[in-house]
Formats: C-alpha cells, sequence, structure tokens
C-alpha cells in the first residue's frame, strides 16, 4: 500500500496488531514518525514538438501577440517577409493563411513565440528539455 511507497514501516511505530487484552488494561501508545523520507527520483525528462504545416489556425498568436519577445519577433519579421504576418495570423482569410509562403512563417514564429510562452509559464520545462523535435517545418523551430 501507500506506506509501503513510501518507506513507512507501521510496525515500527507500534501501530500494528494491538495486543490482545489482557486482565489489566494498559496504555498503547500510538505514534506516527515525525517525518517519513520519500524516495527520491531524478526529475521526468521533458521533450518539446513544434508543429509542422497544417496546424495554422486565425487568430493562433493572438495570446502571445503582446509578450516582448514575441513582439521584437514580429517586428524583425515584418521587413524580412515584407508584409505584416501577425495581421494574417489574426485576420486570415484562412486560405491566404493555409499558403505556403504565409503559413510557414506563422507556424515557424508561431512555434519560437509557443516557447516564449512556456518559459513564462513554466520556465523549468524549457531549461529541463533535454530534446527537441519537430514534423518538417517544426525541425526548424526545433533546431532553434
Amino acid at each position: 500500500g501507500a506506506a509501503e511507497l513510501c518507506g513507512f514501516d507501521p510496525m515500527k511505530y507500534g501501530t500494528g496488531p494491538l495486543p490482545e487484552e489482557e486482565e489489566e488494561e494498559e496504555e498503547i501508545v500510538v505514534a506516527a514518525p515525525k517525518a517519513v523520507a520519500l524516495p527520491t527520483e531524478p526529475p521526468i525528462p521533458v521533450g518539446l514538438l513544434f508543429p509542422g504545416q497544417g496546424s495554422q489556425y486565425v487568430k493562433m498568436m493572438d495570446g502571445v501577440k503582446d509578450m516582448p519577445k514575441v513582439k521584437e519577433m514580429l517586428e524583425k519579421a515584418g521587413p524580412i517577409l515584407g508584409y505584416d504576418i501577425l495581421d494574417i495570423c489574426l485576420n486570415g482569410p484562412e486560405d491566404k493563411l493555409e499558403e505556403t509562403r504565409y503559413c510557414q512563417p506563422a507556424m515557424f514564429i508561431g512555434g519560437l513565440a509557443g516557447l516564449e510562452k512556456l518559459r513564462e509559464e513554466r520556465a523549468e520545462a524549457v531549461t529541463r528539455a533535454s530534446i527537441m523535435a519537430g514534423l518538417s517545418l517544426g525541425e526548424y523551430t526545433a533546431l532553434c
């Protein structure tokens, strides 16, 4: 049971079977341990996976667009791409976002934006990541 999992021996602390009744009543003291040492295990490994083309959707960067590092990425992307990728991500239309020339930059920046969101909310998950992988375009995101 649970006691065995955490190394608790009920017989050691007097919580085992009660002695048979005798003529004189004896006071039985039941004591719990002050501290139970739990076995320590190494932390569970973390892997990060990045999606490829086909995972895009209109409004896909709405929840991260105001993060400083994401804003910086989007500002740098505009002159390189020659268009406002955030506008296409937020407003579509969907068929335009599905075009490779718009979709792949959106997914690349979106993957990095997701990583920044994870770093903000659960930094230990990012620092503990021992492997990164991606599907198709996501492989490039994983390399960054």
